[in-house]
């Protein structure tokens, strides 16, 4: 990272040139005519911001924040009593905008930067791409990037990763192909060994001969919760919080790193896709907040318009979009910021050059419950991960209910909702500047009016 100072010598330079870094970092940039703070392609390393007495104040951590300065939380009433809402805790915590719970606070999403010599939050220039004119080359440029990440963290680091039956952990398990035998593979088991995300990764380690274990993670001491509190303003108690727990507990050292597949909803097309107008109503259901919570709405009228205009430049659907920055830049960033704690992590899937490599693939190669373009990637990195059926029938629409609160709504609501949804969900094939028409596909407005 150090050697970017001499080598960029623009911001536009800068942009370009880290594009293709994984893991969670944050960059204070400075040229004669810039000054910038930038950070990874999710914003897992998450950043605060504000203008205190003239002076900035930069933090990934609000409550170290506080903390520094000896102060108490201001909080406004419409920000208090969302946080003291019901559904603010069903939804573990899930925030929306450029807020943070701090009145003096911003928080920097991701495909944003700060423009310190202007005082003002800009967005980030999207990825012109690599001229890729058919599915096949990008699945060659994503596998040589995945590849190449895990051939510099094994050079450095012992690795640990998690193997589910889902899809992220089988494209890594395939993308780190070269270095499995170095590598300690694991679940946590919370309930029955009969749950798919148990049998299908032992049975599947068993045929391709890797180091697996099931952890049954312990329950939590008010020891380690008192730890851990201390580190947030609103501490989550969630059921997973027992695998920081058990992380902690673990004393892993410095050079121990636990890979995880963070960031590919993104690409999956979490929220579906749709030919039609992605409207705010839409958002805002997808919330999982409605227009129930005044904070929220107004947080999201004011993303909508200039997203909208990013969407359709990129051309990139809205609704990835959505996913990427409002989903993954608050909710998505929690867990990686409360396991800091107890381990060092890093998603390959963390990566801006990949992700948007990824986002030209037509959506509807990208999308479930297929996932073809999914499978043909982890076909080219290593066929014998599929030897293991991904997410079995049987618990496929457990895990969508379990990974959306809106689909787990759908569903308890009625099966003629979940329909009439999803056959709103259908968009033009997309394709990227460069790209010659008909390749990847087209999209003409990324999913705005």
């Amino acid at each position: 990272m150090g050697a970017l100072a001499d080598t960029c010598g623009t911001q536009e330079a800068l942009f370009q040139e880290i594009e293709p870094f994984s893991g969670r970092y944050v960059l204070l940039y400075q040229n004669p005519s810039s000054f910038v703070v930038t950070g990874d392609a999710c914003h897992l390393r998450q950043m605060y911001f504000g203008f205190l007495e003239g002076n900035l104040v930069l933090t990934s951590s609000p409550k170290l924040f506080l903390t520094f300065f000896h102060s108490d939380l201001r909080i406004s009433r419409e920000k208090d009593e969302f946080i003291h809402l019901p559904a603010y805790t069903d939804q573990e915590g899930a925030w929306y905008g450029d807020q943070s719970m701090d009145d003096r606070l911003g928080k920097l999403l991701p495909n944003h930067y700060l423009d310190l010599s202007h005082r003002e939050v800009r967005r980030t220039p999207f990825s012109s791409g690599h001229e890729h004119t058919s599915e096949d080359q990008a699945i060659e440029y994503a596998s040589a990037l995945l590849k190449g990440t895990y051939s510099a963290l094994s050079q450095r680091y012992r690795l640990m990763q998690p193997i589910t039956a889902g899809w992220d952990s089988r494209i890594l398990l395939s993308a780190g192909r070269d270095c499995k035998d170095q590598m300690q593979f694991y679940v946590f088991a919370f309930s029955s060994p009969d749950e798919a995300d148990v049998w299908v990764p032992r049975n599947l380690s068993r045929r391709l001969g890797v180091d697996f274990t099931v952890i049954e993670p312990g329950a939590l001491r008010e020891e380690f919760l008192s730890q851990y509190r201390q580190e947030h303003i609103l501490p989550r108690i969630l059921p997973k919080t027992a695998q920081i727990q058990y992380h902690y507990d673990s004393h892993y050292d410095p050079d121990v790193i636990n890979v995880n597949g963070n960031g590919a909803e993104i690409a999956r097309c979490f929220y579906g896709y749709t030919k039609r107008r992605v409207s705010l109503d839409m958002l805002l259901l997808f919330s999982g907040y409605g227009r129930k919570v005044r904070f929220i709405e107004q947080e999201l009228e004011k993303w909508y318009p200039p997203a909208c205009r990013y969407a359709a430049d990129a051309e990139i659907p809205l609704l990835d979009l959505f996913y990427w920055e409002q989903r993954m830049g608050h909710w998505g960033a929690l867990f990686p910021f409360e396991q800091d704690i107890a381990v060092e992590e890093i998603s390959p899937f963390n990566n801006r050059s990949l992700l948007c490599t990824l986002l030209r693939v037509q959506p509807q190669r990208r999308k479930a419950p297929n996932y073809l373009f999914f499978r043909k990637l982890a076909q080219h990195l290593w066929t014998d991960a599929l030897s293991e059926k991904v997410n079995p029938d049987a618990g496929y629409v457990k895990e969508l209910i379990k990974g959306s609160s809106t689909m787990r709504y759908f569903v308890l609501r009625s099966s003629r909702t979940v329909k009439a949804v999803r056959s709103r969900f259908s968009v033009r094939p997309i394709r990227g500047p460069g790209v010659a028409k008909g390749a990847l596909g087209t999209a003409k407005n990324g999913g705005c009016a």
